[in-house]
């Protein structure tokens, strides 16, 4: 009966560190790009250089474009020089995170990338909230007509026929949201369309940037739950035995 205790437990600590751990590991994948329109040199897209459906955690990313522009007034940007990482850690919230360090301006210029993607969840774990951070912001830290924003609309598919719902986070003069969450009924599919936009304002030395984004999609903690109440029980029926015996 003490083996049984003893097994009990140790597939409790086993299964709590599977679900923290199992879809840990993470991926940095780059953009390919080509010109939107032959001869418009503010104006590139790309698509992800990855397998057509990207692991991250028990989820999918896949149909991953990226679209920039630019004003005459700002560094030319293109995809080929962002990079995204997959994230599978923790267990309940993969996501990944996106490098935009070439989102930066200054004077009047203006920069924009939109990035547009589905992800794919099993029946058995729906994603049911999406949460955005980024790192950026407008320099120097005073009311300016600067800004640096990234606005998400979360849809049911590709075809938008839903509106799920809208995130923003950013800084804009002296309001500055770090990170948003949205809430929605359980979905095993979603359409994200995110734009990241930078605006100079025309003041000297003023500046903004957007240096990172991440992305996480979470799901109700049950599987984990059940995963831990199996081996739970196991031990506590070796225990009952034993103190009848």
């Amino acid at each position: 009966m003490k083996n049984k205790c003893a097994l009990g437990l140790l597939l409790s600590v086993f299964f709590a560190c599977f679900a923290m751990v199992a879809s840990a590991g993470a991926t940095t994948y780059s953009f390919t790009s080509t010109e939107v329109v032959a001869g418009n040199p503010f104006a590139w897209q790309g698509a992800l250089d990855a397998p057509t459906a990207v692991p991250m955690g028990d989820k999918t990313l896949s149909d991953v474009t990226l679209a920039t522009t630019f004003n005459y007034y700002a560094a030319p940007i293109t995809p080929a020089q962002f990079t995204l990482t997959t994230v599978g850690t923790p267990a309940l919230d993969p996501g990944f995170v996106l490098n935009a360090v070439p989102l930066s301006t200054q004077a009047l210029g203006s920069q924009d990338a939109t990035l547009a993607f589905v992800v794919t969840a099993p029946t058995t774990a729906p994603i049911v909230d999406v949460s955005l951070s980024f790192v950026g912001g407008i320099l120097p830290k005073a009311a300016s007509a600067a800004s640096a924003t990234v606005t998400e609309f979360v849809y049911t598919n590709s075809a938008k026929t839903t509106l799920l719902g809208t995130l923003t986070v950013g800084e804009t003069g002296l309001t500055f949201i770090p990170s948003a969450v949205v809430n929605f009924a359980p979905q095993t599919s979603i359409y994200v369309v995110k734009d990241m936009s930078v605006q100079g304002d025309g003041a000297p030395g003023a500046a903004a940037f957007i240096s990172q984004v991440t992305q996480n999609f979470s799901e109700v903690p049950v599987p984990p739950s059940v995963l831990l109440f199996a081996p739970g029980l196991l031990g506590l029926v070796g225990m009952r035995k034993r103190l009848r015996g």
